[in-house]
């Protein structure tokens, strides 16, 4: 059993020709329950890499940290142990990511399909991911005796490698330049039209960007208020473990405030001066989603820099204050503490109450799947206005192109969440 997060999506005929749509996420509570079970509870640091196929580095960096802290250890102590190792990690794997879903997916859905080279390069760094799991899965925090100087070495060295694959990677099939080099020019939206026109016949990213600008500025536009981030603060954070911890069913369908929200990118850099004027001139559409996780992963990069020339890891910023750490802790009762981590989709949130032994005995996660695509949430608002705009001019006589609204909402989709498979059903 991997969680891979699957969304279904079921399309349906309606009166008058027009097309109904359900987005409908079915992911359980199953793997987590699992994991906390007498039986699993010893194993769960070694089985969370194998059952989830969606960030498995964030996964495990929750896991832990939230452990951690139950058990009262600080989260520069923490970091103090690992080398800041599962950071890093989850910044990286969140880079590999975007790099396979922004030249792979997005070249797909373009038409502009990546070149055998471009597929080894990516293959080459999620299996380097693949290598730094192996390390964090060596590293427990709660044992630190297990942790020697060596093994630490060789991490660090592994992380440093892949840095510096991932960087060339995006530069060479992301960005057409360095990262840092797009994320200083590209500071506005006559920028990002030049830069998309101009890699337009060579990155895909590019190609799908100026699609997007080219469309309606409603296109995948949702509604839905942000969510905090993972260093929102203790208030927070404690009414997010508690209603995780023992309100049935609200890890699966969360809500903050009473209503639905969004998270990813957009929330991490919607200050950035691209994207605030994306989502001034359009709202937070297809293409402000994209300029936001474009200039999210030159960020990261840039923070990862930074972070790996730190040579004090435990306190989360480096000397120069220009990375922090992608994952915070909170503990508010003995044996029980939550972990807020930064992926590339989103906020992950782990809730666990842990025994003597520092063993998970109740463990509950809501991924950024739970807040895209919960009921009448980001995901629901955008293909629901997406085929407001279909139904508009069906008729019995021209009813809504199945293929054509499919192939669209994808695309509105992808903006919103690019890494969550999508599994679309057709009624008759």
């Amino acid at each position: 059993m991997i969680e891979s997060g699957t969304v279904h999506i079921d399309l349906s005929p309606k009166p008058g020709g027009r097309a109904g749509v359900v987005v409908l996420n079915a992911r359980t509570n199953g793997i987590a329950r699992m994991l906390a079970s007498p039986e699993k509870r010893a194993k769960a640091r070694r089985l969370i890499p194998l059952l989830y196929g969606l960030c498995p580095c964030a996964h495990l960096a929750s896991f832990d940290a939230a452990r951690a802290r139950a058990v009262g250890l600080c989260d520069a102590e923490r970091r103090a142990r690992t080398g800041a190792l599962p950071e890093r990690a989850v910044l990286l794997e969140a880079v590999v990511e975007n790099l396979r879903v922004l030249v792979m997916d997005a070249g797909a859905l373009s038409g502009l399909r990546p070149d055998a080279a471009m597929l080894r390069s990516i293959g080459r760094l999620r299996a380097e991911v693949a290598t730094v799991l192996q390390h964090m899965a060596a590293m427990d925090p709660l044992h630190p005796e297990a942790i020697d100087t060596p093994h630490r070495m060789a991490a660090t060295d592994t992380v440093r490698a892949l840095f510096d694959d991932a960087r060339e990677a995006a530069a060479t099939m992301l960005f057409g330049m360095v990262p840092e080099a797009w994320l200083s020019d590209t500071t506005s939206i006559e920028a990002m039209e030049a830069w998309a026109a101009q890699w337009n016949d060579k990155l895909p990213a590019a190609r799908l960007a100026r699609g997007f600008l080219m469309r309606p500025a409603n296109f995948g536009r949702v509604s839905a208020p942000l969510l905090p981030g993972h260093n929102a603060g203790p208030a927070f954070a404690e009414e997010l473990l508690y209603r995780m911890m023992h309100e049935p069913g609200f890890d699966l369908a969360p809500v903050w405030k009473g209503a639905t929200r969004l998270t990813g990118a957009i929330v991490r850099r919607l200050r950035e001066p691209l994207v605030a004027g994306l989502v001034a001139l359009r709202g937070v559409c297809a293409v402000s989603l994209l300029a936001a996780r474009l200039t999210d992963i030159a960020a990261m990069l840039e923070a990862l820099r930074a972070s790996l020339g730190d040579s004090d890891t435990s306190s989360g910023m480096s000397p120069n204050g220009r990375w922090e750490t992608p994952l915070s802790t909170y503990g508010f009762r003995a044996g029980e503490a939550l972990c807020l981590t930064e992926t590339a989709r989103g906020l992950l949130a782990h809730a666990v109450s842990v025994n003597d032994a520092g063993e998970a005995v109740r463990l509950r996660i809501t991924s950024p799947t739970e807040w895209q695509f919960s009921p009448d949430g980001p995901g629901q608002q955008a293909a629901t206005l997406l085929a407001r705009d279909f139904n508009a001019d069906a008729t019995e006589e021209k009813p809504v192109d199945f293929e054509e609204f499919e192939s669209l909402l994808r695309l509105a989709l992808f903006g919103l969440d690019a890494c969550v498979p999508l599994d679309f059903h057709r009624h008759a």
